[in-house]
């Protein structure tokens, strides 16, 4: 079993290199040999081959076969494995889509190399282990979702109802994604589930997580806006280091913990709590790098100091924070028109499927809304 500290993948993601750096146990190799393009390893330890690499073939296309014969000795092998960095090592090109035969039952769960662009993974519906819905790998009873593909087209994503648990980076390095809203039906993220999304601006996550995990949006730097739901109790290390998008933060009072650099260099200003000073330390990280930020508390709330974490503090009053303001809606010529008061610089946007939003025009702050019977649009105020 390989083991990855935290630290590790914070100075593999921050320095851009592969995610495959550490040493790993090898089994006890009797074979191995090339076949069109797919190196393969036969071991003691395990029943079939293993793929190990897949180098020389270049095409938008990659299939794993069934099975491969070893052209030296002739010998038949079923390919049930795929190792470590198997896909990807050497792939310098875009794959469309990558297939996984029925045969394979395990998976390495390091398999991609994430600077590895590919569409989609699609998994032979026969397998009895793995299973894939619209090119996202995941296990057979699609409770755990495994690996998205890095350019899979589209800039959001509907986490199926059926997961509960993100795998460990999942998500990673995901440039084309630019919002994500996690579902309540999620109950686990794996540590560094989103890290290196660098267009990722927007996440909404749901209260049914005791934690934001360790590196969870780590380099995301173009993130804006973190919903952080009532519920979540603590923010372990690193989980928004390297954010440097992200200038405010609304922390809900059930938050009991931070981390060692759960915010160190983001672009931080403001952190405001809801509940009472939770347990941390250098939560901002320390010296020169620490991330300039100030923290607000409610009046009422109790544990704050002049410091929280080396930062100032300040009392929070929420009128003061920039707010929206509807007043009651009226009916002009069947439709439903409403006026709002929102922060300079704000957007209303509309959608039909929470994926794609386009801006409403306006006048003045008198925004009609289409009533029609059998409709369902949703509307967001976006800030700049």
């Amino acid at each position: 079993m390989k083991k990855y500290t935290s630290k590790l993948i914070c100075a593999v993601l921050s320095l851009g290199l592969a995610l495959f750096t550490a040493t790993q146990t090898k089994a006890d190799v009797i074979d191995w040999f090339d076949s069109n393009g797919i190196s393969y390893e036969i071991a003691t330890d395990y029943a079939g081959a293993m793929v190990t690499s897949v180098y020389g073939i270049h095409s938008s296309e990659i299939t794993i076969p069934e099975r491969v014969t070893n052209p030296h000795t002739g010998s038949s092998y079923t390919v049930t494995r795929i190792g470590w960095a198997a896909v990807g090592s050497d792939i310098d090109w875009d794959v469309d889509f990558l297939s996984i035969p029925k045969t394979v039952t395990y998976i390495d769960e390091f398999f991609l190399p994430y600077s590895v662009n590919i569409k989609a993974i699609n998994v032979d519906p026969e397998n009895p282990n793995y299973a894939s819905t619209d090119g996202v790998l995941m296990d057979k009873d699609k409770s755990l979702l495994i690996r998205y593909p890095r350019i899979k087209p589209g800039s959001t994503y509907e986490i199926p109802s059926t997961i509960t648990t993100l795998g460990q980076l999942c998500f990673v390095w995901c440039d084309l994604l630019t919002e994500i809203n996690v579902p309540e039906n999620v109950t686990k993220i794996e540590m560094g589930a989103f890290g290196g999304c660098v267009n990722l601006t927007t996440v909404r996550l749901p209260s049914s997580l005791e934690k934001v995990p360790g590196q969870t949006f780590f380099k995301c730097m173009g993130l804006k806006e973190v919903i952080v739901p009532e519920g979540i109790k603590g923010i372990e290390s690193g989980a928004f280091a390297g954010c440097e998008g992200l200038k405010t933060l609304e922390l809900p009072a059930s938050i009991e913990t931070l981390d060692e650099d759960a915010f160190y260099g983001s672009g931080l200003e403001g952190v405001y709590f809801h509940g009472n000073a939770p347990t941390a330390e250098n939560a901002f990280g320390e010296g020169e790098e620490m991330t300039q930020a100030t923290v607000y508390y409610l009046e009422g709330t109790t544990g704050w100091g002049e410091t929280f974490c080396g930062r100032p503090t300040a009392v929070w009053n929420p009128s003061d924070k920039p707010t929206v303001h509807f007043d009651p809606p009226t009916i002009v010529d069947g439709k439903l028109v409403f006026n709002i008061t929102c922060p300079a610089g704000s957007t209303l946007e509309s959608s039909t499927d929470l994926k794609t939003w386009t801006p409403v025009t306006v006048e003045g702050n008198v925004y009609t809304v289409d009533t029609t019977v059998g409709k369902h649009t949703y509307y967001r105020i976006k800030a700049e």
